[in-house]
């Protein structure tokens, strides 16, 4: 299968409003049979093999106020 991912918020935090504190990155993962899994940038594209799983982390949303 090809698998093609476009995401944002992987290297910049979503900031905060009114004093608000950012929230967290995103993270997108492969996961291949018998290898280490790998990070992955936040726009690709791969050929994926029976198995592959990618594993995408949301990013977070930034506070609001104190």
């Amino acid at each position: 299968a090809q698998i093609s991912l476009l995401s944002d918020r992987r290297k910049l935090a979503p900031y905060g409003l009114a004093g608000g504190g950012p929230g967290l990155v995103g993270n997108n993962r492969l996961i291949r049979p018998g290898h280490p899994a790998r990070n992955l940038p936040g726009k690709f594209s791969i050929r994926a093999e029976r198995g592959t799983r990618i594993v995408i982390e949301t990013p977070g949303g930034g506070g609001h106020g104190r």
